[in-house]
């Protein structure tokens, strides 16, 4: 599992799915280069030991406006125009990487990603046993998704990703079951339906995770995120599912009650319990989306941390606009 990789093992991922997907093998760095930049963006690349001839290859699963690849070229400098339609997430599952955007330097590596959004350049070397993974998502799907995703919103992905992150979790999972599961990528190829859902739940479920910075929200500050504010999403995201209440997150975040309401009033423009039904909501999409054989949508809302159903239900309508059971059965 992707999880997994977070901490050293004797034996890689296996990533059965995303394998089965190998778009291209060379020996020839040029070609390389180019086959990366047909499906990615036009690049510079430099092999830092100076020999043209190195084993390449990747694996990639295209599913239109979000793409996952599995990227190896040896040791080598990449030199990336500003890149205008996408964002691009990359992080390490063997060897390492650095990364310079906007005179910053970011690292690549089991624990650490890089995101370079729309509009920025960024150069890059990697280690002689970098294999990277790779997460292309669309300008606009990711803009439409950050809209709903917080009272019209617009999101900027931060530059680098603690992988780490208990609110980062989720993410990884449903990123990990995309690329272990042929059979729900065969699904997903064969119901634009399901393949809609699955990469609106990578997208929200990543927003979230990501603790992006909005703009453009009245009420809104587009200012640094606090600590506070951070310490306090990250216990959300660890106790979502738990019986959690506002003295709770107040405690965690080390503030009264009122500042915590003023922090998130000024920064989420919401209440914290609205952001903990929030995310208790994506995690039952998330769920319904990818369900065990016994999942129902009663188990999946109670073990995601909602006591009332019937509430439970209409919250649910209110923020997908479907009814939980039609996710869930879509899924069957």
């Amino acid at each position: 599992m992707l999880q997994d990789l977070l901490v050293p093992t004797p034996t890689p991922a296996p990533l059965q799915a995303l394998r089965s997907q190998r778009l291209f093998s060379s020996a020839d760095m040029d070609e390389t280069r180019e086959l990366i930049s047909r499906i990615l963006q036009p690049h510079e690349m430099t092999p830092l030991g100076g020999a043209r001839r190195q084993p390449a290859h990747m694996d990639y699963i295209d599913l239109s406006d979000t793409c996952i690849g599995a990227l190896h070229f040896g040791a080598a400098q990449i030199e990336v125009e500003q890149i205008e339609d996408f964002h691009l997430v990359i992080f390490c599952i063997a060897g390492s990487a650095t990364a310079t955007c906007e005179r910053r330097e970011y690292k690549m590596s089991r624990t650490s990603a890089f995101i370079c959004n729309p509009g920025q350049s960024f150069s890059a070397r990697f280690s002689p046993d970098c294999e990277q993974i790779v997460v292309k998502i669309d300008r606009g799907f990711l803009r439409s998704h950050s809209h709903s995703h917080s009272d019209g919103r617009t999101a900027t992905l931060p530059n680098q990703l603690d992988l780490r992150a208990p609110r980062l979790r989720s993410w990884l999972s449903s990123l990990d079951t995309l690329a272990n599961d042929p059979a729900l990528l065969e699904m997903l190829r064969e119901s634009p339906r399901l393949a809609a859902d699955y990469k609106a739940v990578l997208a929200n479920l990543l927003l979230t995770g990501a603790g992006t910075a909005r703009t453009g929200a009245a009420g809104a500050s587009s200012g640094p995120v606090p600590a506070t504010l951070r310490r306090a999403e990250s216990y959300v995201a660890a106790h979502a599912r738990d019986p959690i209440c506002l003295e709770d997150i107040a405690m965690a975040a080390g503030v009264p009650v009122r500042t915590l309401l003023h922090v998130f009033r000024q920064f989420r423009a919401t209440s914290p319990m609205q952001y903990v039904k929030q995310q208790r909501l994506q995690i039952v999409r998330a769920r319904l989306s990818a369900p065990s054989p016994d999942d129902t949508v009663s188990r999946i809302a109670f073990e995601s941390g909602f006591t009332h159903l019937s509430r439970f239900a209409a919250d649910y309508a209110a923020h997908f606009g479907e009814k939980p059971s039609e996710t869930l059965q879509r899924r069957a």
